[in-house]
């Protein structure tokens, strides 16, 4: 299943819940929440175009150099 997949899914059980009137995540949204941020921190791990000097301060320093 794409990750593309996965979150189609995950916000069909998200509107569900929310219908239902919301509270704690379902065990089974928290799987596949869980299975998406693996997926999207392995894609991050593998971009040959990232810093990885790069801090997210770096982006919202006042005194830029």
């Amino acid at each position: 299943m794409s990750k593309d997949e996965l979150c189609d899914e995950y916000e069909q059980l998200r509107q569900v819940w929310a219908a239902q009137g919301g509270g704690d995540r379902t065990p089974e949204m928290e799987r596949i929440n869980d299975e998406i941020n693996k997926r999207v921190a392995e894609e991050w791990m593998n971009n040959p175009n990232r810093n990885p000097d790069f801090h997210w301060t770096d982006a919202n320093r006042w005194e830029k150099d």
